[in-house]
């Protein structure tokens, strides 16, 4: 059995982000290959055939800290595999003005990417990124667990308006602000028809601002039910949204972003318009899997075309569940992580 020890990227408090359980967690402790691997999900080093650190492990993280674990893994003779799911490496060029992250944990991923003996990343683009600085890098797509999710498509409570949503946090400000010209006019001109619910990514203060009085809403997240597992329950019970909302603004940062709203929306049952852009271009059949905009002009058109068509509506939304749930859950890709982990181990 194949001793795994994952330093997953945590808070302050310990507990692992949103994607750690997406991209380490639930993947590596998923039934199909449990029983394959031993995995120690820790904050702390640990001896085993393979240390896997994620992102950038601790909030604590340092260049002392960093050459230390690394030290360690070479010294207990442990392969090194570093997993990364977003271009952190010039995150601070995308937001020069928030800093989202310090310049020690830009470092240290670099630090951690160089000097692994394999890095697996979610992308082709990140691939593309990554190989500046590390010749071995495998792609493993973002996956599901089913486990969290309906097995059936859910239904649809009636309302009396169509219900437009947008979630994400509040690093996607820029990404709401790229279609907020079309969203604007979309609830005037249908303000009795149509309504907004954000999840996440501003504040009712910055809502006021953006939207004045139109039929916007800022829905919050319980505290209780912030840590992935539990936000998908809660995203199940009260996301009851007609059409989802995937803009994305286009830069190097953006670029070697993965799919990961178009499988939310569709494992929730939500048909949604994206942003053309990378992230989707792979995943999105126009009209089949989602809606495709590439400007404000087709923003606008492809809303009007989903709020008018519920026939088109509930076609998306019926072939996007059963394409997800077919391609893009654990429990017909989980393996994929097994598979490498087992060559990276296997290698001298």
């Amino acid at each position: 059995m194949l001793n795994i020890v994952a330093l997953y990227e945590h808070a302050t408090n310990g507990r692992p982000h949103g994607s750690s359980y997406i991209r380490t967690m639930l993947p590596l402790d998923h039934p199909s290959i449990k029983s394959e691997l031993q995995t120690d999900f820790s904050t702390e080093f640990r001896g085993g055939d393979i240390l896997l650190i994620e992102r950038t492990w601790t909030p604590y993280i340092a260049h002392e800290l960093a050459e230390q674990t690394v030290r360690q893994a070479r010294r207990s003779g442990m392969k090194l595999v570093y997993a990364l799911d977003d271009n952190l490496m010039d995150v601070n060029d995308y937001f020069p003005f928030r800093r989202v992250f310090s310049d020690a944990q830009v470092a240290s991923v670099r630090y951690f990417a160089s000097h692994a003996d394999h890095v697996i990343v979610s992308t082709e683009p990140l691939k593309k990124r990554m190989l500046s600085i590390n010749a071995n890098v495998t792609v493993i797509p973002n996956y599901l667990d089913e486990q969290l999710f309906a097995k059936d498509l859910p239904q649809k409570e009636d309302h009396d308006k169509i219900v437009l949503g947008y979630m994400g946090t509040a690093s996607h400000e820029a990404d709401l602000l790229s279609i907020l010209e079309p969203l604007r006019s979309l609830l005037h001109r249908y303000r009795d028809t149509i309504s907004l619910e954000l999840v996440g990514v501003i504040d009712p203060f910055k809502k006021k601002a953006m939207f004045g009085d139109l039929p916007v809403s800022v829905k919050t997240v319980p505290i209780e039910r912030v840590e992935y597992p539990n936000f998908v329950k809660w995203m199940r019970d009260s996301l009851q949204w007609d059409i989802g909302l995937a803009p994305l603004e286009n830069s190097p940062f953006t670029a070697c972003k993965s799919d990961i709203k178009w499988l939310d929306y569709s494992m929730l049952g939500i048909p949604a318009v994206f942003s053309r852009s990378e992230a989707y271009s792979s995943s999105v059949t126009n009209n089949e899997t989602g809606l495709i905009a590439d400007s404000i002009d087709d923003w606008y058109n492809a809303l009007i075309k989903m709020i008018d068509d519920a026939v088109l509506r509930k076609q998306i939304r019926e072939c996007t569940f059963k394409t997800v749930k077919k391609t893009r859950t654990l429990e017909h890709n989980a393996d994929q992580w097994l598979n490498i982990l087992k060559e990276i181990n296997d290698n001298a």
